[in-house]
């Protein structure tokens, strides 16, 4: 790690009051406490002098809004393994959901929250039981930033006292935890749950190490190391700014999409295009469903798929074989209520769990519900297929999208930022499985759209709009979000009167290519968990404008359908 480039980049990231974003939001004018601490605690190890500008400014604004009590709980399971909060104000997951018996069979936790919960939950109940502490002397202190100073003293390293024999339950843990370490080295896919356990393994090591006569656990965190290492450090412009985890499948489905757009939109014989079919090809799983990226072949996802079914179809490989089984899975993925989820089906959660991780819900979104942006991109692959609105699976997603649109329109978006990713999903899926866009439901979403174009003809929102309704459909322009929009209005071109907001939008994003040679969005657009997380897909203001522009100079062409 190249630590004057970290600092050099925290120092430019700190905003006017002293505090950082997660992700740059540029509708926002201060940053968030999480982010904040850990920089604050980065800076202090690297050495940073405590009385200069940049920490002193970050330390008034974290004291001013709370301190390390305001901290998710994720936040404060990392301040706990340094001694820097106290384990004890930090609910316990109880070992036994890891044990397979009874319980397990009952209630098999991994089989009823989210894909992405599952691998951190692991190593935060390991490192709770233990109560995992280090004290590594002052610099890796930050007291300084609880409200009371008088309770921070009182918080002492202690991690639990251990027999020589770790225990039925811990063994349990420790090697469901190997267990679900993936061929590239992340544990669950995640380069966050993936150093959670990297901790946890190296405390069981050093407290049990006549458990580990095999060898399994030094090359295990060897590997992690590495899938760490290369997604933080070494991914070009997103180095040193956090990567959650490898996305090239994603990013590779929505770029040849772009790309095939861009050049006419069908059938193409661009020998670059057909290498990227057949690499796509190549990494479905033999369930049908195509990962994200890199260890997820373990939990394929609709949106990767249905995104790379469209591209595939309409490079007029829709009959291959692994095309006819991946609609045949996205098919099964459908949800009881007619939409559907991202990773799994039926991961909506139930009373117990609710009860089992409401203290959790400050950190991440524990289920995986139903969602209008993934059902409408899924009937777009759908439609492109051959796959219409006579179909009992779009009946009943059809169904699904009338019960939750809003009053105004549109849908809350699950996966992007907000409302008009939704309007930018449903609309091309609605349209390519050939229901007729005249019906004041659909064209509800046009009216919307036109009456929250911003005054440049781009459309912005604001990731504030997941809590505050007074944001919904408003923000600064983004490159993303006028695509989204855009690709909506192309599909109502014809059926209502949406030609002056189409035609400003697609001349905004002209111009905005004009102006930089490229298109980029000056703030989050992806949506991890509602509320809570955010993040920029560096693909998406090269792919998403690409797809809009293209399809709105065929239908201005009147070549969109044929």
């Amino acid at each position: 790690m190249d630590e004057e480039k970290l600092k050099n980049i925290l120092f430019a990231t700190q905003m006017g009051d002293g505090s950082w974003q997660n992700v740059r939001e540029i509708n926002i004018d201060h940053g968030d406490i999480d982010t904040t601490v850990f920089n604050y605690w980065a800076l202090k190890v690297m050495g940073e002098d405590l009385n200069g500008e940049v920490l002193s400014k970050a330390r008034e604004w974290i004291l001013k809004n709370g301190g390390l009590d305001k901290a998710m709980i994720m936040t404060k399971f990392w301040l706990s393994m340094f001694g820097n909060y106290d384990w004890d104000k930090l609910s316990k997951i109880p070992l036994i959901a890891f044990h397979k018996g009874f319980f397990w069979d009952m209630f098999f936790v991994q089989k009823l929250v989210a894909q992405w919960v599952y691998p951190h939950l692991i190593p935060m109940a390991y490192s709770r039981h233990m109560r995992i502490c280090k004290d590594l002397g002052e610099k890796f202190s930050i007291k300084e930033l609880h409200t009371n100073q008088e309770e921070a003293r009182k918080i002492k390293c202690d991690p639990k006292s251990t027999s020589r024999n770790p225990g039925f339950n811990v063994k349990a843990t420790f090697y469901r935890m190997l267990e679900i370490q993936q061929p590239h080295g992340s544990f669950g896919t995640y380069t966050v749950s993936s150093l959670f356990s990297i901790v946890c393994l190296r405390d069981f090591q050093q407290r049990f190490p006549e458990f580990d006569q095999d060898g399994k656990i030094n090359p295990a965190i060897q590997r992690a190391y590495a899938f760490i290492e290369q997604l933080y450090f070494n991914t070009g412009s997103s180095s040193y700014f956090g990567v959650l985890d490898d996305g090239r499948y994603w990013d590779t489905a929505l770029t040849a999409l772009a790309l095939l757009e861009g050049e006419g939109g069908e059938n193409s014989q661009n020998s670059g295009l057909l290498r990227t079919a057949d690499y796509l090809l190549k990494n479905f799983q033999p369930n049908g469903g195509l990962p994200y990226g890199l260890d997820f072949d373990y939990a394929p996802d609709t949106d990767d798929t249905g995104m790379a079914v469209v591209f595939l179809c309409k490079m007029g490989l829709g009959s291959y074989p692994t095309v006819q089984k991946s609609i045949e899975w996205l098919l099964s993925m459908q949800n009881n209520d007619g939409g559907w989820a991202a990773f799994n089906k039926g991961r909506q959660g139930n009373w117990f769990l609710k009860i089992f991780t409401k203290s959790f819900a400050d950190s991440a979104e524990a289920w995986d519900p139903s969602c209008a942006d993934l059902t409408g991109h899924i009937l777009e692959a759908l439609g492109q297929c051959g796959v219409h609105q006579d179909d009992k699976h779009v009946k009943k997603a059809i169904k699904y999208l009338k019960k939750t649109q809003t009053d105004f329109g549109s849908w809350e978006g699950r996966w992007g930022v907000n409302y008009i990713y939704a309007a930018g999903a449903v609309l091309p899926g609605l349209a390519r499985i050939g229901i007729d866009l005249k019906q004041d439901w659909i064209m509800k979403v046009g009216t919307w759209l036109m009456e929250h174009q911003n005054e440049d003809g781009g459309y912005g929102e604001a990731t504030m709009s997941y809590v505050d309704k007074n944001w919904i459909g408003k923000g600064e322009s983004t490159a993303s979000q006028t695509a989204w929009a855009l690709m909506a209005l192309v599909e109502l071109y014809d059926v209502m009167d949406v030609k002056e907001c189409a035609d400003k939008a697609a001349e905004y994003l002209v111009n905005l290519f004009i102006d930089d040679s490229t298109w980029i969005d000056v703030s989050a657009v992806g949506t991890g968990h509602r509320g809570i997380l955010y993040m920029q897909y560096p693909a998406y203001p090269k792919a998403f404008p690409l797809i809009a522009v293209s399809r709105y100079l065929k239908k201005i062409n009147g070549q969109l359908f044929r």
